[in-house]
C-alpha cells in the first residue's frame, strides 16, 4: 500500500502523524481512506477464486473510488492516483473506453507520469486505435523526452525519428535519436543505462531433519537475482541460482509467495534456456505447502522439476544442480514497477507480508542421490538476506560484520561491477543458521573426505 495510506489510517491512533500528512495534501486528505480501500480491494482481486467473487471486489472498488471523485476537490493532490486506480478497475471490467477516459484525466492533472501514457496506449490498442495510442505516447515524450520506456513504445507503435519536440523546460532531458548529429557529438559523454538488479540469498533455514552444518547453511549458497527489463518495463526477471558446494545437491521445488502483495504480479512464466521458450505457471491459490516450510509460507506459484509432460516437460528429473539456475519472468500488474518488487522482497526478509522465495533442497550432505538413504539430508529455505544491491541510491552502508560463508560465491555470481552491501539480515533466532568458522577453513582444502568424497564441508564421523 502507498505510504499515504498509513498516514490516513493513523488519524485515530497517531494524530500527530495524520496532521503531518494532512499538512502536505490538504483538508481533502480526510477522504483518502476510500482511495486506500480501493487499492486494497485491487490487491485482493487476483486471489479471488470465483468470477462472482472477482465481480464483487470490482464493484466495491468502483464504489469507494467513485466516492473520492465525488467528495474530493478536483485539485486534490492525490486525484491523479484516484483516476489511475479507477482506470485499473475499468480495465478489469473490460471497459477500455472508460479506462482511457480516466487515464486522460490523470494525465491532465499530472502530465509527467509515464505509466499514465503507457497504460492509456495499451487500452487504445485494445480498442484498435493505434493512431490514438501513438498520439498519446508522442504527447508523453514531449513532457518526458528522455524516458526509455516511452521511446520504446513510440518505436513499436510506428513513430519516426526524431522524437517529438519537447515542451519548453524539458530540453535538457532530451535523449537524441540514434544517428542524429547530437548523438554522434555526445557519444563520449553518454553511457548506456545498465539494468538495475538486486541479489537476495535464501539463508533462512526453515526446516531440516538433521542439524548438520552443511544442511543448515546451504541456503547461503542459494541466490535470487531480481533484474529489471529496460525494453519492457512491465517485466521483471528472476534468476534462482544454486551454488551449493555439494555436487550431489539438488533443488526439486522453487516457490514464490507474494504475501499481501497479491496484485503485484499478473503472470509468472518459466524461461527454458535450452529451448528458448516460456512456460506459464498456474497460481496455486495458496493451497500448496511442505513440511520443511513454515505454515505462513503459502506459495502463489510453484515450479517443480518433474518428468511429467503435463506438469512441465522442460524440467529434468535430476532437478536444479549446483552451478545451474532456474529463470522466471514476471509480468507485473498495471502500475507496478521494478522498485515495487524489490521493496516487497525486502519486506519479505522480515515479515510474511512481503514477497518471499522458497526452495526445497535434497542431498545436502553430498551423498550420491539415493532416496532410500538421503531423505534425512533435505531441508527448506526462504529469502534471508539482501546480499547485493546494484543501481539503487540506497542509504544503507556496508555492514562491518564478518561475511557469511558463501559470500565469495555470491560476489562471484553477481559480477565484479556490483558494489556489495549487507543489510536486512535475518535476526538471530529467526531460523537463519550461522556459518561455523570451520566451514571457511574447510573450503580451502580439496573436495570430499575419506568417508564421503562427495561432501565439501562435511566433517569426519570421528570429528563430530
Amino acid at each position: 500500500m502507498p505510504a499515504y495510506c498509513a498516514g490516513r489510517y493513523a488519524r485515530n491512533d497517531n494524530p500527530a502523524e495524520y496532521k503531518r500528512w494532512e499538512a502536505q495534501y490538504g483538508p481533502d486528505f480526510l477522504h483518502t481512506h476510500h482511495l486506500c480501500d480501493g487499492i486494497g480491494l485491487l490487491n485482493n482481486y487476483h486471489k479471488a477464486r470465483t468470477a462472482q467473487e472477482r465481480k464483487g471486489i470490482l464493484d466495491q472498488a468502483m464504489g469507494t473510488l467513485n466516492y473520492m471523485v465525488q467528495h474530493a476537490k478536483p485539485d486534490f493532490k492525490l486525484m491523479p492516483e484516484v483516476y489511475w486506480y479507477r482506470s485499473r478497475v475499468f480495465q478489469l471490467m473490460d471497459r477500455a473506453g472508460e479506462a482511457v477516459g480516466d487515464l486522460r484525466k490523470a494525465i491532465d492533472l499530472d502530465p509527467k507520469q509515464a505509466r499514465f501514457y503507457t497504460q492509456a496506449a495499451e487500452q487504445f490498442e485494445k480498442l484498435r486505435q493505434r493512431g490514438e495510442a501513438l498520439s498519446l505516447v508522442s504527447e508523453g515524450l514531449r513532457h518526458l523526452p528522455g524516458h526509455k520506456g516511452l521511446q520504446t513504445l513510440y518505436a513499436r507503435l510506428g513513430g519516426q525519428l526524431p522524437y517529438p519536440e519537447p515542451y519548453a523546460g524539458n530540453e535538457d532531458k532530451v535523449t537524441s535519436g540514434p544517428g542524429s548529429a547530437e548523438s554522434s557529438a555526445d557519444a563520449d559523454k553518454q553511457l548506456p543505462r545498465t539494468p538495475r538488479s538486486a541479489i537476495f540469498d535464501l539463508s533462512r533455514n526453515t526446516g531440516s531433519a538433521r542439524k548438520e552444518a552443511p544442511i543448515l547453511n546451504a541456503g547461503a549458497y542459494l541466490l535470487v537475482e531480481v533484474k529489471e527489463d529496460l525494453s519492457v518495463p512491465e517485466l521483471v526477471h528472476l534468476r534462482i541460482q544454486s551454488q551449493i558446494p555439494q555436487p550431489a545437491a539438488r533443488i526439486p521445488s522453487v516457490a514464490l509467495d507474494t504475501g499481501r502483495f497479491s496484485g503485484l504480479i499478473a503472470a509468472l512464466e518459466v524461461k527454458d534456456p535450452l529451448l528458448g521458450k516460456y512456460y506459464p505457471l498456474r497460481s496455486t491459490g495458496g493451497s500448496h505447502g511442505h513440511a520443511y516450510w513454515p505454515t505462513d509460507f503459502t506459495p502463489d506459484y510453484v515450479a517443480r522439476f518433474t518428468i511429467d509432460p503435463k506438469a512441465g516437460k522442460m524440467y529434468d528429473p535430476r532437478s536444479l544442480a549446483p552451478g545451474s539456475a532456474l529463470n522466471l519472468v514476471a509480468r507485473l500488474a498495471p502500475g507496478v514497477s521494478f522498485d515495487d518488487v524489490v521493496e516487497a522482497m525486502k519486506l519479505g526478509l522480515k515479515s510474511p507480508d512481503g514477497v518471499r522465495i522458497g526452495v526445497i533442497a535434497h542431498h545436502l550432505m553430498g551423498y550420491r542421490p539415493d532416496p532410500a538413504k538421503t531423505i534425512m539430508d533435505d531441508a527448506g529455505f526462504l529469502s534471508g538476506t539482501l546480499r547485493q544491491l546494484i543501481g539503487f541510491q540506497d542509504e544503507q552502508k556496508p555492514s562491518s560484520a564478518p561475511a557469511q560463508a558463501g559470500e565469495a560465491s555470491a560476489q562471484s555470481a553477481a559480477g565484479p561491477r556490483q558494489a556489495a552491501v549487507a543489510n536486512d539480515r535475518t535476526p538471530a533466532g529467526q531460523g537463519q543458521a550461522s556459518t561455523p568458522d570451520a566451514a571457511a577453513s574447510d573450503s580451502k582444502r580439496g573436495m570430499g573426505t575419506p568417508s564421503n568424497p562427495w561432501c565439501r564441508f562435511c566433517p569426519e564421523p570421528s570429528a563430530k
